[in-house]
């Protein structure tokens, strides 16, 4: 996880110095679980949803007992979820293949 961040960020055209902070910015998501509070929501497929604004850690549980973070997302999207008429599309839709995930349980 933490060698797929470091690989991702130097394969950028930056130079040393913000390739070092961007990895070093990304480090505490990858190497310590945040602590998101879940609250179940209704759907058929996501058992429970939950969003940390500090590390931007959106938290999603699914009815197969599947747990996943998903880092860096924007506060709207999580928004935008929790308001979703269909919680599991909305994942496949818009956050899974945007964000990179953690799996957590």
């Amino acid at each position: 996880m933490v060698a797929d961040a470091v690989k991702s960020v130097l394969t950028d055209s930056e130079d040393d110095e913000a390739r070092v902070r961007s990895i070093l910015a990304k480090l505490p998501a990858m190497t310590q679980r945040p602590n998101v509070v879940v609250e179940a929501v209704e759907s058929s497929n996501v058992a429970a949803v939950g969003y940390d604004g500090g590390t931007m850690t959106l938290r999603v549980r699914f009815v197969n007992g599947g747990e996943y973070d998903y880092l860096d997302v924007p506060q709207d999207v999580y928004a935008a979820l929790r308001e979703a008429p269909s919680k599991g599309s909305f994942i496949a839709s818009k956050v899974r293949n945007a964000y990179e995930c953690v799996r957590v349980a």
